[in-house]
């Protein structure tokens, strides 16, 4: 749920303190899914676990996990945002529960929280106290979400560690520039995934990261660079006169479609490539 009021708190905690964010004891996040860091795709999802769009992004991203295998490695980062009054301490509880936890039990745990967070949204517990929402999560999560030590789960939600952990993984999102959730990088690159992209779209998107990647192409005389210099003067040019369109097979003769994102198509003019989740360029 994107917020012009995250954007200030990011921006006034960027003034407000060094511009060092916290280095993590480990690399942020928690793995979902069976792909590992040598996987060719590499995705992360900032998430907040009381967020009603992260919720509704989650079984496509499950789709997306389980149709890719171990061609994806997928890393979930904790986000709560500020007004959700509640997402801060359930973030914590998602750091309890998964610091030395399964793919298995991740996939438990957020598939529980997300079906029953609603209990947790500021109305429904706005005339409890604090002390009370901690007791209703603890039961909430040891009784059903899959964590069954109820004196550990207390524990880590007590423990001043477990708590600097969740509020480092808060301004590491910040250091990546996130504002919103769910926000999606792949492969280190921020994309415009939204929460209802199902994996059909997923796929136009990341099926071509699966191809060979290009060589490298060689310039082997002047007379060629110079007409590659006027073929991108020309691109340049063309480039003023973009032709956007929603429907497909739309482009005029000589102008190859770019179905670069779900939904979006653009008319490559002569001397430009079509480049995922980015569209014709030059």
């Amino acid at each position: 749920m994107r917020s012009a009021v995250v954007a200030l708190l990011v921006l006034a905690a960027a003034v407000a303190v060094s511009a060092q964010a916290p280095i993590p004891y480990r690399p942020d996040g928690f793995l979902f899914g069976t792909g590992t860091t040598d996987s060719p795709i590499q995705m992360d999802m900032f998430l907040d676990l009381l967020c009603p769009d992260c919720a509704a992004a989650w079984p496509n991203v499950k789709s997306v996990a389980d149709y890719y295998g171990s061609n994806i490695n997928i890393k979930l980062h904790t986000f709560p945002l500020p007004y959700h009054t509640y997402g801060f301490m359930m973030a914590q509880a998602a750091h309890v529960v998964f610091y030395n936890a399964t793919e298995e039990i991740v996939r438990s745990f957020d598939d529980y929280v997300f079906n029953g967070q609603s209990q947790f949204w500021n109305g429904n517990v706005a005339n409890i106290s604090s002390n009370q929402v901690l007791a209703s999560m603890t039961n909430f999560i040891v009784t059903e979400g899959g964590f069954s030590d109820e004196a550990d789960f207390s524990a880590g939600m007590m423990d001043d560690n477990i708590n600097e952990y969740t509020r480092v993984s808060w301004k590491y999102a910040c250091s990546k520039g996130v504002l919103g959730t769910p926000t999606f990088f792949v492969n280190d690159v921020n994309v415009n995934g939204d929460p209802s992209w199902t994996l059909a779209e997923w796929r136009t998107l990341l099926d071509p990261l699966l191809q060979p990647e290009p060589g490298m192409k060689r310039a082997v005389a002047k007379k060629v660079n110079k007409h590659h210099s006027a073929k991108k003067t020309l691109c340049n040019k063309n480039r003023k006169h973009r032709s956007f369109h929603s429907v497909p097979n739309a482009c005029p003769t000589g102008e190859p479609e770019c179905d670069y994102s779900p939904g979006k198509f653009e008319c490559c003019y002569p001397g430009e490539m079509c480049i995922p989740n980015v569209g014709c360029r030059c």
